[in-house]
């Protein structure tokens, strides 16, 4: 028997035109998959992470892998204000895909598109994101450096040529 919570997800899920199936977990008796996905292959990339970016403090949080994707917020402080950014990893066509667009602190979108990176270089502990079509940052870098620790790197087309920003951020409690 559904719980009134799941009545009611399902009635937004309907509204939003997804199907029902999302994000419900296997039935009872059923053999799970032993194919470990593109996404769940990423789950070390987990949890509340804080450190510095092009000299600001910022904060990226994972959740879990769960239902095929990953969701991600970050979030930059400028002396002019926040930057947020929501992200998303989903596998399409048989690789971890990742998108994340900018928002205002009022959640008006920054960007007229979500930027889209394509998996290009995954094994334990490393992933290399890249979309060389983007106008700016053109590949994303994230390498574990131990269990409490994240290297993050990005690739940027600038007008005096590409260069990389790099930083180590380590683990944080999510508050």
């Amino acid at each position: 028997m559904k719980s009134a919570t799941g009545y009611v997800l399902a009635a937004a899920a309907l509204i939003a035109g997804l199907p029902l199936d999302v994000g419900y977990s296997q039935s009872a008796g059923s053999a799970p998959s032993t194919r470990e996905t593109a996404v769940e292959k990423l789950a070390w990339m987990a949890g509340g992470w804080e450190g510095e970016l092009f000299g600001s403090r910022v904060e990226e949080h994972w959740m879990r892998p769960r239902a095929g994707v990953m969701t991600g917020m970050f979030r930059m402080q400028m002396r002019s204000g926040a930057l947020q950014e929501l992200l998303t990893i989903a596998e399409e066509e048989g690789t971890a895909v990742l998108r994340l667009r900018h928002f205002t602190p009022q959640l008006a979108p920054l960007d007229e598109d979500a930027l889209v990176f394509r998996l290009k270089e995954g094994r334990e502990g490393v992933a290399v994101w890249e979309n060389p079509a983007a106008e700016h940052v053109f590949r994303i870098t994230y390498r574990s450096d131990g269990p409490d620790r994240l290297y993050v790197r990005l690739d940027l087309h600038e007008k005096e040529g590409d260069r990389a920003e790099e930083a180590t951020w380590t683990r944080i409690q999510c508050d």
